[in-house]
């Protein structure tokens, strides 16, 4: 039964058995229905199973299934949060998760810790749209210490550059002290 399969995924999760994990979620998401009460917990501890053993990937798919969803809230900082992790660390797939997911989903509330990222790449995707002044609202909430606001500040110089170097002598990028 379904219910004892999640048991299990939580079980083998909770000791580093990873690959169990991995095993139990998987049995439980193909056995319950996607209505299940915990079906979006068990997308998640299977992503954080397949995270753990290399499978990053595969990890990358059931995070975004998990933040795309939205079915448990207090799971979707933790998913976006471990999108972060893993965009920091390898390659992932800019397309579908940065710019479709973070860049283009209202969140509502996350923790401060995680809006930087939510805002930098909501900015970024609007700017690769042409909708500079949206990019710049975006870019104006990152911390201004923060590792974000200086990629959006490299983001906007090259936008800015791109699109007339000539007309644009003179115009300050967000951030740039006054002359």
């Amino acid at each position: 039964p379904p219910a004892r399969w999640f048991a299990r995924c939580k079980e083998a999760d909770a000791t580093g058995q990873y690959a169990q994990a991995a095993d139990f979620c998987s049995s439980f998401l193909k056995t319950a229905g996607k209505s299940a009460e915990k079906y979006e917990s068990a997308q998640f501890f299977l992503a954080n199973a397949l995270d753990r053993l290399g499978l990053h990937h595969g990890a990358v798919e059931y995070y975004f299934q998990v933040a795309n969803t939205r079915r448990t809230p207090e799971l979707l900082p933790r998913a976006v949060r471990a999108l972060e992790q893993l965009y920091l660390s390898r390659p992932i797939d800019e397309d579908m998760i940065l710019r479709d997911l973070i860049g283009e989903t209202d969140f509502g509330e996350l923790p401060d810790e995680l809006n930087d990222f939510v805002h930098y790449w909501q900015g970024l995707t609007n700017l690769f749209r042409g909708l500079d002044e949206w990019a710049n609202e975006r870019f104006t909430r990152l911390n201004r210490r923060g590792y974000y606001y200086y990629l959006a500040i490299y983001a906007s110089g090259v936008r800015l550059l791109h699109a007339d170097p000539v007309a644009q002598q003179g115009h300050r990028l967000p951030g740039e002290l006054p002359r």
